[in-house]
């Protein structure tokens, strides 16, 4: 199968795409990148790739995954990150995760745009949220970063855990081994900002990566998140990224 440069490129990183879906009819999204001297960005972009469905996602998470592990359905941790958009197809794909019943699976979910409909819904099916700075504010501008983690706690599972990104304030962490929410600093580039695309994708990897390596409490690993996405952002795209983090 002929795969994008992209793919390859991701391939190439020991990333295996064996559960891919290909689109061999879409084209690549054109996306362009402003970038002021004050480190804001613009992006204008355009998406005519199909999104992934349920229909797509659940016969090989079944096959694969689900029922090739049946007889020891505890022997490997399964972690799934779904970004908040197309948010039927993720609810369902959810329902059929939750259905099976696994205690060795982790679900975190990306709270990122707030105009997506129905996102909301997915709070509480969630592990793990990750909220970005303008849903946060979009949702509840009435309250600090903290407060909000407080106000969206109610409606999450109640074993879950919250981390609200802030870019260059850090990030909030809320979990249910902490009285409060508490405050993660950030780690700005010795070099100054370079390039901030991706630096989100980039914070929540690192928290993934962490926690799933169970050496590393949630504290822990937003912090290490946090150096990771700091050192991202003095580096244009993510190569040598954990080197310049000081991993």
């Amino acid at each position: 199968m002929k795969y994008s440069p992209l793919a390859r490129h991701i391939a190439a990183h020991g990333v295996s795409l064996k559960y891919s879906v290909t689109r061999p009819l879409a084209t690549t999204d054109p996306t362009s990148y402003i970038i002021s001297t004050q480190a804001s960005r613009t992006i204008i972009s355009h998406n005519d790739v199909p999104e992934l469905t349920a229909a797509e996602f659940i016969p090989a998470l079944k096959k694969d995954i689900f029922e090739s592990t049946s007889t020891a359905p505890d022997s490997a941790r399964l972690w799934f990150h779904f970004e908040g958009r197309n948010v039927q197809q993720v609810y369902d794909i959810l329902d059929f995760i939750n259905s099976e019943k696994r205690t060795n699976v982790t679900v975190s979910i990306e709270f990122e745009k707030p105009a997506r409909e129905g996102l909301a819904d997915l709070l509480a099916m969630a592990d793990i949220c990750f909220f970005s700075k303008i849903y946060a504010d979009a949702m509840r501008s009435d309250l600090d970063a903290a407060a909000f983690l407080v106000d969206a706690k109610a409606r999450c599972k109640d074993d879950a855990i919250l981390v609200l990104t802030q870019g260059a304030q850090g990030a909030w962490v809320l979990a249910p081994t902490l009285d409060c929410p508490v405050h993660v600093a950030a780690y700005p580039p010795a070099q100054g900002v370079v390039d901030t695309t991706g630096a989100g994708d980039t914070f929540i990897a690192s928290v993934i990566a962490g926690l799933l390596g169970g050496e590393l409490d949630i504290i822990a690993a937003v912090d290490v998140a946090c150096r990771v996405a700091g050192a991202k952002c003095g580096l244009s795209g993510v190569e040598g990224v954990i080197k310049a983090a000081g991993f």
